[in-house]
């Protein structure tokens, strides 16, 4: 015999919906694609922007050295907190039961 539990949801002050919530199909297809671009694109800036400071501003290298390491420890942290703020942990899929039914 199967039992199936129908609970509701508190919509109050949930705010609006999000896109994998609307249109799951899409951020099933697309969720993986868009989180590796953005972590591509993060690490060639990370990679690339010095280089481009440094052939921007050829003869201050020594003096330009240290402002440009901490400016891209900011960007690095920046990136990192943006990341966990577009695909916080909580919304990943979780399994909250697994029900075994009895085949007749």
């Amino acid at each position: 015999m199967s039992r199936i539990t129908i609970t509701e949801e508190d919509t109050k002050g949930a705010g609006p919906r999000r896109l994998s919530a609307r249109h799951p199909v899409l951020s099933y297809v697309f969720g993986d694609m868009v989180r590796g671009f953005y972590i591509v694109g993060c690490l060639a800036l990370d990679l690339f922007g010095p280089l481009q400071v440094r052939e921007s501003f050829p003869t201050l290298g020594g003096i330009v050295f240290i402002p440009v390491v901490a400016g891209i420890g900011g960007l690095v942290y920046g990136q990192y907190r943006l990341y966990h703020r577009l695909w916080p942990a909580a919304s990943r899929r979780r399994v909250l039961e697994v029900v075994e039914r009895e085949t007749r």
